[in-house]
């Protein structure tokens, strides 16, 4: 964990200001410590940023899942398996969201919806 310490000038604050936004997007920050320091024409905020030793932030973008299609990785007889377990969820969860949220039944009912069938 390491202490970064930036000062932006109250009246021309973009540079300043710019080389906090990057050092903000670039690593991760635990705690941020702001004080401003009233001095006249020569005010100017104190910011005390704390961010983890030499870790940069995750690229988000490299960590997705790619999508898995089960019909290619699993045989006939899994497959199956697969499939009645997957509608059996999706039939659970659809009872389950018409019992917490009854007003959604009457709704769905006047538009013929064939979840509630």
């Amino acid at each position: 964990m390491k202490y970064h310490f930036f000062t932006i000038h109250a009246k021309a604050p973009d540079a300043e200001q710019e080389a906090l936004n990057a050092f903000c997007r670039q690593y991760r920050v635990l705690a941020v410590d702001k004080q401003f320091v009233a001095l006249g024409d020569n005010s100017f905020w104190s910011i005390c940023v704390t961010a983890i030793d030499g870790e940069e932030k995750p690229n988000h973008a490299a960590n997705k899942r790619t999508a898995i299609d089960y019909r290619e990785v699993l045989n006939e007889q899994d497959f199956a398996v697969y499939a009645e377990l997957r509608n059996l969820r999706k039939t659970l969860a659809i009872r389950w969201y018409l019992r917490i949220c009854p007003l959604n039944v009457c709704s769905m009912a006047k538009t013929n919806c064939p979840l509630i069938r």
